[in-house]
């Protein structure tokens, strides 16, 4: 094994990498300056299903495809997803960046701050 890897695109990068899997909050000034355009918000899990594609790699959202991807390239198995009940709130983060290889995706979480669930903060 090398002692480093001899990269010269910065989609294979470690910085690439923490774009397209970290949550925005967890990213450095550096990482966030690659990333020009980001949005999060909140979706029930059954409409997340609703408009995946036939793959269930990829969500359609106002018009556009993302490409599916899950915070710290942590993602569930079949039956811890379908342990989640349809009306859960699911955190997702789109955004777009050069060094993402996809461009567009979402990176979704089932993290969420208790304001969501309604419990007082």
């Amino acid at each position: 094994m090398p002692l480093f890897n001899r990269v010269n695109d910065r989609q294979q990068t470690q910085l690439a990498y923490k774009i397209k899997y970290f949550p925005y909050d967890d990213l450095s000034q550096t990482a966030k300056d690659l990333i020009p355009w980001k949005h999060h918000t909140y979706i029930k899990k059954i409409d997340i299903e609703l408009h995946c594609n036939e793959t269930k790699e990829a969500m359609y959202y106002k018009g556009r495809l993302y490409r599916i991807v899950w915070t710290y390239n942590s993602i569930p198995t079949e039956a811890e997803w379908n342990k989640r009940s349809d009306q859960e709130l699911i955190r997702c983060e789109f955004r777009y960046s050069p060094a993402i290889p996809e461009g567009k995706i979402i990176l979704l979480s089932f993290w969420q701050p208790a304001k969501v669930h309604g419990a007082p903060l």
